[in-house]
């Protein structure tokens, strides 16, 4: 009897796609302070925002959007974003974009002048062509960490609240009304950082988000997390404390949807060391060190996952890393 052995375990092939060369997608006259990339979750076209402000003149900083049209496969033209009451306010600039299912474009930004250290949403149809007026979705605020599209269409955003001193959450439904912000019991400070992650939709859906605390209200190394199932269901809130030998900012928090949680990045100013939280499943897996810092620079982290190799990525920008 001949025995045939089991075949060895593949994975099924994927696409080759080949790198286009790198190409400008925005001309500035001053400096890029803060940058936002979104892409759409299944066709993959993606939406540029940016903060310009001058560095040597008087000049309020900018915000600027430019989308790429999957059907012309041609990048749109740079637009401004913003003006007199809703122009950025000159200490603290903001801005975060997001692509939901059905092709619209949500752009968040702020603090502006009108009403007080305001917060603005618009929102495009036709790939970044036009945008509606833009509403005021929280006011007194220090600006948008973060924002993010579900499955159904609704879109939440997760700010920092200068009136409070705490995170807010603002949710936008699948039907485009935007809900009063809900204010999270967590410190904040106007140095705060934070990222969210959406998983599901509906009552189904997934919230988990990151904040960063310090200040007045908590120790620098203070990492806050919260979980909720559903739009009304309760938060579960969580306090993490970064045990190193110093005491300093954790900044640049950046969340990476993973099959089964979610991956949140993050950096120590003193230290120049990246770490990374995992809530897996719902339940946090220990805090552990990405990357082993030597510099005095602060790293801006880039993180990505790879569904193909089932392996994550994390890219600091300091050279002595």
């Amino acid at each position: 009897m001949t025995h045939t052995p089991a075949p060895l375990p593949t994975r099924p092939p994927f696409e080759k796609r080949e790198t286009s060369r790198p190409q400008s997608i925005m001309h500035m006259g001053g400096t890029i302070l803060s940058i936002d990339i979104a892409v759409h979750p299944s066709m993959g076209w993606p939406a540029v925002v940016a903060v310009e402000a001058s560095l040597t003149t008087m000049d309020k900083p900018h915000v600027f959007v430019r989308t790429y049209n999957p059907v012309t496969r041609r990048w749109g033209s740079t637009q401004s974003i913003g003006s007199q009451g809703t122009a950025l306010f000159s200490r603290f600039r903001t801005a975060q974009i997001a692509i939901s299912a059905d092709n619209t474009i949500h752009l968040v930004w702020g603090p502006g002048q009108i009403p007080k250290l305001g917060l603005y949403a618009i929102e495009s149809h036709d790939y970044g062509e036009s945008w509606s007026s833009p509403r005021v979705i929280a006011h007194q605020s220090y600006g948008v960490f973060d924002i993010a599209a579900a499955a159904d269409g609704s879109v939440f955003v997760l700010a920092n609240s200068e009136a409070k001193q705490h995170p807010l959450i603002i949710r936008r439904s699948s039907q485009g009304q935007w809900q009063p912000p809900e204010v999270l019991a967590m410190p904040s400070w106007y140095g705060s950082t934070g990222a969210l992650s959406i998983a599901g939709e509906g009552q189904q859906a997934n919230i988990t988000l990151v904040t960063t605390g310090g200040g007045g209200s908590s120790t620098d190394n203070s990492l806050f997390s919260a979980q909720r199932k559903g739009p009304n269901g309760l938060w579960n809130l969580e306090h993490h404390l970064v045990k190193t030998d110093k005491i300093d900012l954790l900044t640049h928090v950046r969340a990476i949807p993973l099959p089964d949680g979610t991956l949140f990045t993050f950096a120590m100013d003193a230290h120049n060391n990246v770490y990374a939280l995992r809530i897996r499943n719902g339940q946090r897996q220990p805090i552990m060190q990405v990357v082993q810092g030597s510099g005095q620079q602060t790293p801006y982290i880039a993180a990505a996952y790879d569904p193909v190799s089932y392996t994550h990525l994390t890219l600091p920008t300091n050279r002595e890393v």
